[in-house]
């Protein structure tokens, strides 16, 4: 599960879940997992690729990728700070960040960008 949340209050803003599918998740060893909609119809969520870059120099990241009906749409330009949050249900492992003006390479209406280094 991803949830999005901004400012001082956290108020979520998006929250979307992709379920274990064993032929969906890859593991990559050494390197982290990778999940793919092959046929990009988002049905999970929106979600049609999710990236995890596994590090332990303090390089680790998330890349989510998503598109129509089913994404969450919130209101982007988001207010600062923002958090998002992705939990693995099943371990409740959760990987966190949390960013603010200097963390942001771009925030509009479209799309919104961001390193953290947590």
């Amino acid at each position: 599960m991803l949830c999005l949340y901004t400012g001082v209050v956290a108020v979520i803003e998006a929250r979307v879940t992709v379920p274990a599918d064993p032929v969906r998740w890859v593991a990559k060893p050494g390197k982290g997992s990778k999940f793919a909609d092959k046929d990009g119809t988002g049905e999970d969520g929106g979600v049609t690729g999710i990236s995890l870059k596994a590090s332990a120099e303090n390089k680790a990241g998330i890349v989510l990728k998503g598109k129509g009906e089913n994404l969450p749409d919130p209101v982007l330009a988001l207010a600062l700070p923002a958090e998002a949050r992705f939990v693995n249900l099943e371990t409740d492992v959760c990987l966190a960040a949390t960013f603010d003006s200097g963390d942001v390479k771009k925030s509009d209406a479209t799309r919104f960008k961001a390193t953290a280094k947590n």
